[in-house]
C-alpha cells in the first residue's frame, strides 16, 4: 500500500472531534454546530447588507440554506418572546 494510503486511517483518527468532557474549561461555552452556523450566517448577512445571494455565494451553501437558516432564526426568536 502507497505511503499516503497507509497514512490515512491516522490522519482520519487525529482530526476527529472529541466532546470536551465535564471537567474540560469552556465547555459550557462551546455552540453547537447548528448554533456556529448561524452565527457564521447572520454575520455574513449583515456583512453583505441583507444580500442573501451574495451571502451564499461567499459561505459555498445554496440561497435556499440561508432562507432555511433565517426562518428557524425568527422562529426560535417568536419562541422566546
Amino acid at each position: 500500500m502507497p505511503g499516503p494510503l497507509r497514512k490515512t486511517p491516522n490522519r482520519a483518527t487525529a482530526a476527529t472531534p472529541t466532546s470536551p468532557g465535564p471537567n474540560t474549561p469552556g465547555a459550557a461555552e462551546a455552540p453547537s454546530l447548528a448554533q456556529a452556523l448561524q452565527q457564521l450566517i447572520e454575520k455574513t448577512l449583515a456583512a453583505n447588507n441583507g444580500n442573501v445571494a451574495r451571502t451564499a455565494r461567499l459561505l459555498g451553501v445554496s440561497r435556499g440554506m440561508v432562507y432555511r437558516h433565517l426562518k428557524r432564526s425568527a422562529l426560535a426568536q417568536d419562541d422566546t418572546t
